[in-house]
């Protein structure tokens, strides 16, 4: 069954991410967060682009999915399952409303994949 409603807010009080998906929340301090779009991003980075093209202007465009290919987002022993689609639109909300975290993100990701090389 696919999901109907996602999104994602910042807690000023609590000082946690709230995470919906459908009924059920869940709170993910700012390095949970952080690890979890490393996490997307190491696997599917051309769907973390497409979610930074895609917020631009808040649709997909009528993008389709060649496969029904699910994806399962793990928090402690809770696991959601969510199609390709719901995963973009999760990355669209994270660019919208946190670019600067999806900023920190991409870069990180991008110094950790070059080698590193320095003279003795």
């Amino acid at each position: 069954m696919p999901l109907t409603q996602i999104a994602v807010n910042f807690c000023e009080i609590r000082r946690v991410f709230l995470v919906q998906f459908d009924f059920g929340y869940i709170s993910l301090c700012a390095q949970q967060i952080f690890n979890l779009m490393m996490s997307i991003y190491a696997r599917e980075s051309d769907l973390f682009h497409k979610a930074l093209f895609f917020s631009f202007n808040g649709r997909t465009v009528d993008l389709k999915f060649e496969t029904d290919q699910k994806y399962q987002l793990e928090f402690g022993m809770m696991t959601v399952q969510i199609s390709g689609e719901e995963l973009l639109s999760l990355m669209m909300l994270m660019w919208q409303k946190y670019e600067d975290l999806m900023q920190s993100v991409v870069l990180l990701s991008e110094v950790r994949s070059q080698p590193s090389s320095y003279a003795q």
